[in-house]
């Protein structure tokens, strides 16, 4: 013994044709974050290898993300707009700029595990390649035990 209302719900094709969007839209969805990560992985190498990115993919992926928004948004019921194929796909601008510079400037990088009281140093000892980590603190320190060292003496 069913509800009026819930049988009339269970019949009605909109709730079912909107079923079969979303089952189609999470292949979609799929399909897109499959091609994000490809994107982003691509980007990183780009970046470490060159120092930018590259802008078509930049601009890809910024309309990729806008897209996979627009899916999820209509998955959740959230809005009743039919992302792409259904309606044109985004086309925003990307908000990279800063990795499209040409030149990598020097003074943009900054490596913090680098100071001053940490010095390596590699010493060729029979063909061995020894590194040494050098606190120049603890080194002033050693330098002037050997001094005494050698007073003493």
């Amino acid at each position: 013994m069913m509800k009026e209302s819930t049988r009339l719900n269970i019949t009605r094709t909109d709730i079912w044709t909107r079923g079969l969007y979303m089952l189609l839209l999470m292949l979609a969805y799929n399909l897109a974050e499959a091609a994000i990560v490809l994107t982003a992985i691509f980007q990183f190498f780009c970046a470490l290898i060159t120092g930018t990115v590259n802008e078509p993919l930049l601009q890809f992926s910024k309309n990729a993300t806008v897209y996979i928004k627009q899916v999820l948004e209509f998955l959740t019921f959230n809005s009743e707009e039919r992302p792409f194929p259904f309606n044109a796909w985004p086309d925003e601008d990307h908000t990279g700029d800063e990795w499209l510079d040409d030149e990598f400037e020097d003074d943009d990088y900054v490596d913090d595990d680098v100071t001053d009281a940490n010095v390596v140093e590699v010493h060729e000892v029979d063909d061995l390649v020894v590194d040494d980590i050098i606190d120049k603190s603890k080194d002033s320190d050693v330098g002037d035990e050997s001094s005494t060292d050698r007073d003493q003496h």
